[in-house]
């Protein structure tokens, strides 16, 4: 079942896993066949699973630059 996905890859290149992707334990699935048959990340690029991220985005008052913050609450308050 697995391995017709590490063949397709082998045929075009691309991890074509669909609605699968964002299944954990497939991913951790279709990682160890790859690696079974010898397909390493460093090479062949192994899938990994989507993840979402949120970032703050802002602009002061009169100013062009905008500010992007995916770690902190804020960089600085708007003066």
């Amino acid at each position: 079942y697995i391995f017709k996905y590490v063949l397709e890859y082998l045929r075009t290149g691309h991890w074509l896993l669909g609605d699968k992707a964002a299944d954990m334990e497939f991913l951790e699935a279709v990682r160890a066949e790859a690696s079974f048959y010898g397909l390493d990340d460093e090479t062949h690029r192994l899938p990994v699973p989507r993840i979402s991220e949120y970032v703050a985005i802002w602009q002061f008052r009169d100013e062009t630059s905008i500010y992007v913050d995916c770690l902190e609450q804020t960089i600085r308050e708007d003066p």
